[in-house]
């Protein structure tokens, strides 16, 4: 009341004065720390300051929470990009602005940390680095079977063109680029250059045939424009079904899909269009010396296939059982290897999370923090108390825990590092709770790695929190004991004083229960009594107890009955200490307490068993491991629906019922292949992996639809069957080969290297070139020897 009064603020007044004008404030009011020290009062006659009874100081407000780098004081910012903002535009400027600082406050340094650009940077690199790959490849292999550069120069030439007008697809259509996009448009690439090669080989072949060059150009192109527009709607329809998976993994295959089908359109267009003109231009003044004779490579690759065609006809029983033994070994390997969502990928920091079980000031956390990182030379970032973000949701504490983010220098032992920082912790503060965590990139956090990490979902019929708590510390007890638990953590839990007043005195000293809830109030808490404006600064004035602990404050403080006696608290309240949970968590089955689990072997049971003796509780498992199975499933029976898709267009394409089920049998022998490269080189089922296999199923049938429709137009031309198939055979194994070599060598860098990128695609290009090698060899030798098994007593009638 006292600063209330001498507060005096009236307000303010304008005076003008010919050309001025002046602002007049009215009053006394309170600016400072000495201003509220004199202020005066009268207390039974007497007038006494505030400063005589009590110390007035100027005090930061009493942090919740801190952060520090390497044990020093820092400010940490999180910068959050809105979601049609460039991340590239964003990083620009942010490294603008730092340099600026750099410039302007040399006593400030600036570092960034946890930049999640670098995935969708390594994916460009690796898009860049599929284009080069891929139009070198393609340039030196055409060139290879050729040997002339204006040939392969066509194809060197339509890859950019087609990359650069699918990017302006994406545009028109609304697509983003993005890691999701980019990557379809990486899968896409190889597919780019396949419709070019098979598109320039036809040409090659007509103008073999002593065909003049323009004639060539067109025939060469019509006859190919049925089977590659067959061969991209297929293609398109192996991923359709894929968007309709649950879960995050559908929303990422929408764009993927898209991209495919974008860049596969673009591809198509180019290759029927552009690419003929080119090798028009390129040739026209050649045409006379007919550069397009077959080489060297092409006579051997010819002599190669001749031997393999008549070996496989005449010893068809032997490709047959190793045909049946390749598969019942990709049957067996897909029922045996490992499953996980995706391919763990490499740790560039790792997070530590600490309850200190005691209810620390931050400053006290960041001190112990420093005492235990002393003895590493490493650079840590260090969360203390309660987050401060405004809209940052990676880290979030109480007053007793702390989260430490480490970053690992090259060829770091991580686990022995974890190790040696579990035992300093333990060691000097052995109340303490600790737990390691993978980095939170953005990956991680769709995709866990973590696969050994269980969570114990306990669901109680129950609402008696108190016996809820005391099974929970009894459950986790025995969990912590079955056999091939490593670890166990249960739910963040506060300590807690619970004041409860006692009635019976209450009611006996006549207390007024409203006056002891207001003493209470002020002694455990600050009491704000005032709002001091000073200029454009708002500084509330808090009344605050001395620092004592809560029973010696019970014991001095009290509240007056109705007949005028002081009391103290501690006649008229009971104590304890309880714990409280710090959050509450729950799904759609209702609340439950989580328990996390890092298991060396399936918990189903062992926890089943522990379920059946507590009739008031349920325990759900969840479990990474199986949710990897449920997504390995969901895209087995999405390919299952592909091939369906597949099986129909086909079937309109051959007007056959009986042709697609020749190109379809390659399927499984070419996957049993990618299944093949997985074992052998230690990589399991994953969606990268399971990507790969559906791009091989793309690629590959696109060989054997070609191949069919050739052997189709030499029957109808007059052609007996074998001498069809052996003529298409000729006709095709250039492009097969040329198209399965530019495949294999463009994913040939991602199985070494120990980056990110790399080993994120590594698993992709295993089971490509798996499925490549093994779906090659079918398309060239056993789908021509099918298709002699089902046509030998049947006819095609020929057309003029």
């Amino acid at each position: 009341k006292a600063l209330q009064e001498s507060h005096l603020e009236f307000g303010s007044v304008t005076i003008k004065e010919r050309l001025y004008q002046y602002q007049v404030r009215i009053g006394k009011p309170l600016t400072s720390v000495r201003d509220v020290q004199k202020t005066q009062f009268e207390v039974d006659g007497r007038i006494l300051k505030i400063e005589d009874v009590a110390q007035v100081t100027l005090e930061a407000k009493t942090p919740t929470g801190n952060f520090s780098v390497n044990g020093t004081p820092a400010i940490s910012m999180a910068i959050i990009k809105s979601p049609q903002a460039s991340l590239y535009k964003l990083e620009e400027q942010l490294n603008k602005i730092i340099g600026q600082i750099a410039i302007e406050q040399k006593d400030i340094e600036v570092r960034v940390s946890r930049d999640q650009t670098d995935i969708l940077r390594l994916t460009i690199d690796n898009l860049k680095i599929s284009l080069f790959l891929g139009c070198a490849l393609a340039i030196g292999i055409v060139f290879f079977f050729y040997g002339h550069w204006r040939i392969p120069a066509t194809v060197g030439l339509i890859i950019p063109v087609s990359l650069l007008l699918s990017l302006l697809a994406f545009k028109g259509s609304g697509l983003t680029i993005n890691m999701i996009s980019l990557s379809g448009l990486l899968l896409g690439l190889g597919l780019m250059i396949d419709n070019g090669i098979i598109v320039l080989d036809n040409i090659s072949q007509y103008w073999q045939e002593e065909c003049a060059l323009a004639d060539a150009c067109r025939e060469g192109v019509n006859e190919m424009i049925r089977p590659l527009l067959t061969s991209m709607l297929t293609t398109i329809s192996v991923f359709v079904p894929l968007v309709f998976l649950s879960g995050i993994s559908g929303a990422l295959f929408i764009d993927q899909a898209m991209a495919i089908g974008i860049g596969l359109l673009i591809s198509y267009l180019v290759s029927i269009t552009l690419l003929p003109t080119l090798y028009y231009l390129f040739l026209k003044n050649k045409e006379a010396t007919r550069i397009t004779r077959l080489n060297w490579a092409s006579r051997l690759l010819h002599k190669i296939y001749d031997i393999g065609y008549f070996f496989s006809f005449k010893r068809w029983y032997l490709v047959a059982l190793l045909t049946l033994a390749i598969t019942a070994i990709g049957v067996n390997l897909a029922l045996n290897l490992n499953t996980e969502r995706f391919p763990e990928l490499p740790m560039r920091a790792f997070e530590m999370h600490i309850d200190w079980n005691e209810p620390l000031r931050p400053d006290i956390s960041q001190k112990r923090l420093k005492e235990i990182f002393s003895t590493f030379d490493l650079l840590w970032e260090a969360h203390a108390g309660v987050d401060q973000y405004l809209l940052n949701s990676l880290y979030s504490g109480d007053l007793n825990q702390a989260s430490v983010y480490v970053h690992l220098e090259p060829e770091t032992d991580i686990l022995k590092m974890q190790e040696q920082l579990g035992e300093r912790l333990t060691i000097h503060f052995p109340k303490a709770i600790y737990s390691f965590s993978n980095e939170k990139t953005p990956f991680e956090m769709l995709f866990p790695t973590d696969n050994a990490k269980l969570t114990a979902k306990l669901y109680w019929n129950s609402n008696n929190e108190v016996r809820q708590e005391k099974l929970y510390d009894e459950l986790a007890h025995k969990i912590e004991k079955i056999d091939g638990i490593r670890s166990i953590a249960k739910v963040d839990r506060d300590r807690a004083y619970l004041i409860t007043p006692n009635m019976t005195n209450i009611n006996s000293y006549k207390i007024d229960l409203n006056s002891l809830a207001g003493e209470l109030s002020k002694m455990v808490g600050e009491h704000e009594i005032f709002t001091l404006h000073s200029f454009q600064h708002k500084i509330p004035i808090v009344v605050r107890q001395a620092q004592q602990s809560l029973e010696e404050l019970m014991k001095v403080e009290g509240v007056h009955n109705v007949d005028g006696e002081f009391i103290p608290i501690s006649q008229l309240v009971n104590t304890r200490t309880t714990s409280t949970l710090r959050k509450v968590t729950a799904d759609r089955q209702g609340r439950f307490w989580p328990i996390t689990l890092t298991a060396e072997r399936p918990m189903q049971e062992d926890l089943a068993q522990l379920s059946a003796s507590y009739p008031d509780l349920n325990i759900e498992l969840k479990d990474p491991a199986a949710s990897a199975e449920k997504m390995t499933k969901e895209v087995l029976w999405a390919l299952l629906a592909a091939i369906v898709l597949l099986y129909f267009l086909m079937a309109a394409q051959f007007e056959s019922f009986v042709q697609p089920l020749i190109i379809l049998f390659e399927i499984p022998i070419s996957l049993s292949g990618s299944l093949l490269f997985l074992h052998l080189f230690g990589a399991t089922i994953n969606i990268m992996s399971l990507i790969g296999m559906v791009v091989t199923v793309g690629i590959i049938i696109n060989d054997s639809i070609i191949k069919i429709d050739t052997i189709n137009r030499l029957r109808r031309l007059g052609n007996d069957l074998k001498t069809s198939i052996h003529l298409g055979g000729l006709k095709r194994i250039n492009p097969i080969v040329m198209t399965s070599l530019t495949t294999i060598l463009a994913a040939l860098p991602f199985l070494w290297g120990s980056d990110i990128g790399r080993t994120l695609q590594r698993p992709l290009a295993l089971s490509l070139i798996g499925g490549m090698i093994v779906g090659t060899i079918v398309s060239i030798y056993i789908i021509p020897l099918c298709y002699y098994a089902i046509y030998r007593r049947k006819m095609i009638p020929s057309t003029a």
